[in-house]
């Protein structure tokens, strides 16, 4: 809301209407709401809040990593719809607790905890010296788009968190016959049997005669109801609308091309001269003697434990982030190492030749500097519309009056429920995927209310305007016989599908041979060749079965409903385990394995209570919109 206010102001019409608004609440002796702080941001406790920089920083580290350590590129938008972006969100909220928590019981790491972790950290360390490196510690932090001193706060911060969340899992210990439990569940194996009976297995009655759907609609009418539906309009602006009104001429194109040469050249490549050795002093050696100005290939060739390789690479053909950092930091001729690159293995470098990338012609990346250069364009033309977007809406003006002044779109939308959905059952994305549109539209009471200025994705803005309110209502069968049909018939299936389970099942139970039973009926009777445990699911067998399966007990004949309509029949055969000896050897396990869950829950349990006793205050408004413009909808 504050965001909206900042920008209101900016609008001659707005400053004269909170003019008199502020000078009338100070007539009435009330406080100055515009005098207040501004909001802490996503998250908060205590003195402690995140705010979107924060989060946005935790999102890129995340995605940094996976491209450094598991070699593939994952998107802002593609962590936002896989749920990354919210399961980050969530630990800076665990965060964020923990912290407030330590603040109001003085908890807090010292800084020489953080000096010494620093100091010994093998990537913080100066290649060549061994000695600790400022210049990798600045380069760390600045890959994380920290300061040093936000790196050390936040260092700080965690060993902060660790010492609250390691002394809450002190002292958790589990009885040995509590892991023999747990590891007699987790090696149990059962085999079983069943028989599927599918809706096309079974006869079902297909003559609808009137009086059919008259009974069935009457008896089933609530489940024909319509919900209550709002038709709507939205005018929105981006800067995006304003980028076919960008006119760049070719020499500033070209000027923008040689100042980002690098952006658009291949990698550098660089051969260097390998030379490696078990031996850590021979490597130092060679070293040595080359900076001292012997021949380096009369040095190579004079220690005979040394390995000698040349090759040709790129930064990205190292998957040593340290040793890529300094093979490719020196300069040409230069000779540094050694490096221990595998156990106990040394590794010495000369740089013999830099080959600089080779840049793609201007023709071929000259509308990508365009689309760069325009959007920067299209957003200073965005900035000065606001001003007169706010006049217009904030003024009365309608929206298509509105539209034509500015040159935008106004979208009217078909009517949809309180899920975003049209009376087809489909989303109706232009509303679901902005921020907050559902929700203001469900607030929406009356035909022709208009919402505030609400901020769009892309740096945009937009507006509501409710056009018709269409109450629920239940349709006549004439409008929905068709659906009416196709219901009943469904509801038949599904009555003659259990009927012939409950069947099978009976006669099962009774004579003890489902495979018999399953010839009586004409039904395929299915032997799996794998068995069913708690850690493994055999092929073809669907969540449904397996749950039921590990419920029964051996002998037992169970019904598994199946979400395509069908219902298996299982007969639970044999359940076998290990034996005792080997179960009392494995319980170590079985303790250790629930040592650690025990251990997440107790943590778990403990963030929360400390969510609750800190008052962890959500802007719940300013996540959703977060999450919506990381996912680019």
């Amino acid at each position: 809301m504050l965001s909206i206010v900042r920008r209101m102001v900016r609008s001659k019409f707005m400053l004269v209407i909170f003019g008199l608004l502020v000078v009338g609440l100070a007539g009435m002796g009330l406080p100055n709401m515009f005098s207040s702080a501004e909001p802490r941001g996503l998250i908060s406790s205590g003195d402690r809040f995140i705010v979107k920089r924060d989060a946005e920083r935790r999102v890129d580290a995340y995605l940094n990593a996976v491209r450094e350590n598991q070699g593939r590129t994952l998107t802002r938008q593609e962590a936002a719809q896989n749920g990354t972006v919210q399961q980050i969100l969530q630990g800076l909220i665990s965060e964020t607790a923990l912290l407030g928590f330590a603040d109001q019981h003085n908890i807090r790491a010292s800084r020489f905890a953080v000096t010494e972790m620093v100091a010994n950290a093998p990537r913080f360390k100066n290649a060549v010296t061994g000695e600790f490196d400022e210049d990798a510690f600045r380069a760390f932090a600045n890959q994380q788009g920290m300061t040093i001193k936000q790196l050390e706060k936040d260092l700080k911060d965690s060993f902060t968190r660790e010492y609250v969340v390691n002394a809450v899992r002190t002292g958790v210990n589990v009885p040995n016959s509590l892991g023999k439990v747990w590891m007699t569940s987790q090696s149990e194996q059962r085999s079983f049997s069943y028989v599927k009976i599918a809706p096309d297995q079974v006869p079902v009655d297909l003559e609808v005669t009137d009086e059919d759907l008259q009974a069935f609609y009457d008896e089933h009418n609530a489940a024909f109801r319509q919900p209550e539906r709002k038709a709507v309009s939205i005018i929105s602006m981006s800067p995006s609308d304003f980028l076919s009104a960008v006119e760049i001429p070719e020499a500033d194109l070209r000027d923008m091309y040689e100042l980002r040469i690098k952006d658009f050249s291949s990698p550098e490549q660089r051969t260097i001269t390998e030379f490696t050795s078990s031996n850590r002093r021979d490597v130092q050696q060679a070293i040595d003697e080359i900076g001292a100005g012997r021949d380096k290939e009369e040095v190579l060739s004079s220690i005979s434990s040394l390995t000698t390789t040349s090759r040709s690479i790129t930064s990205s053909d190292l998957t040593n982030e340290e040793f890529s950092r300094a093979v490719f930091a020196v300069s040409n001729g230069t000779h540094i190492g050694p490096f221990e690159l595998e156990d106990d293995l040394w590794t010495g470098v000369i740089v013999e030749e830099i080959t600089p990338g080779l840049a793609k012609p201007f023709e071929a990346v000259s509308d990508e500097i365009f689309q760069s250069m325009a959007l920067i364009e299209s957003e200073k033309i965005f900035d000065q519309k606001q001003e007169e977007f706010f006049d217009l809406i904030g003024g009365g003006f309608t929206f298509e009056e509105a539209s034509d002044a500015l040159e935008i779109p106004v979208m009217s939308y078909e009517s949809i429920d309180t899920q975003g959905r049209n009376e087809r059952g489909q989303v109706i994305g232009g509303i679901v995927y902005r921020p907050m549109a559902a929700q203001i539209i469900n607030q929406m009471s009356f035909d022709g209310e208009v919402s505030e200025i609400l901020d769009d994705v892309a740096n945009g803005l937009y507006v509501i305007r409710l056009d018709e309110i269409q109450k629920s209502y239940v349709p006549e069968l004439a409008d929905i016989e068709e659906l009416t049909k196709e219901s009943l018939l469904a509801f038949r299936k599904s009555q003659a599908v259990e009927s012939q389970a409950q069947k099978v099942l009976e006669k099962a139970t009774e004579i003890k041979n489902l495979q018999n039973v399953a010839e009586d009926f004409d039904l395929k009777f299915v032997k799996p060749s794998t068995n069913l445990t708690r850690r493994e699911i055999p092929e073809g067998i669907s969540r449904a079965m397996a749950f039921q399966i590990l419920g029964a007990a051996e002998g037992d004949y169970v019904l598994a409903p199946e979400q395509d309509g069908s219902i298996s029949v299982i007969h639970i055969e044999k359940i076998t385990n290990l034996d005792p000896e080997m179960l009392d050897l494995m319980s170590i396990s079985g303790k250790r394995a629930i040592s650690e869950g025990l251990e997440t829950d107790i943590e778990s349990a403990f963030v929360e209570a400390i969510i609750q006793e800190s008052e962890v205050e959500f802007n719940n408004d300013a996540i959703a919109e977060f999450v919506t413009s990381m996912s680019g909808t």
